[in-house]
């Protein structure tokens, strides 16, 4: 049982609102460990969709634990990966790099100026309508119209 519905479409001449939208279902069941928990829910996201898999990773530990969920699994994905302008973030996307490169996992970089992104490059959000509490909320606008 999958706790939501999600869809994103990248349509132009189209709000944020209409383009991506998550609808959370009531759910109840017994509690499990952290890994079973995500072991399940991975499964129901792959489950829900026919498209590729994709994690954004970081080179955080976050991004790598699902990472190796659905290498466990043996779910085949994809990795995206920014990688900001002035080596901002150099460390954590050499890790990320290095580790797909160890396990063979197809790896798209982007590249961001993150000064830029963040001063002007979200303008184009809120014009079309969305608003944002958290300013990384945009960031991931920006990454789903990369996938």
């Amino acid at each position: 049982m999958i706790a939501f519905d999600y869809s994103y479409e990248n349509i132009t001449n189209t709000t944020i609102e209409e383009r991506f939208k998550v609808k959370f279902k009531p759910i109840s069941w017994p509690v499990k460990s952290w890994k079973e928990e995500l072991l399940v829910s991975v499964r129901n996201i792959v489950e829900s969709t026919n498209k590729p898999i994709y994690v954004l990773m970081s080179g955080g530990i976050d991004s790598e634990i699902v990472a190796r969920i659905l290498m466990d699994l043996n779910i085949n994905f994809k990795v995206l990966t920014i990688r900001y302008e002035y080596d901002l973030n150099k460390h954590d996307t050499n890790y990320a790099i290095r580790f797909c490169e160890k396990y063979n996992i197809e790896q798209e970089i982007v590249y961001l100026n993150a000064k830029e992104f963040y001063s002007t490059g979200i303008e184009k959000y809120i014009e079309q309508g969305y608003r944002a509490r958290n300013i990384y909320h945009y960031l991931q606008l920006f990454l789903l119209e990369q996938l």
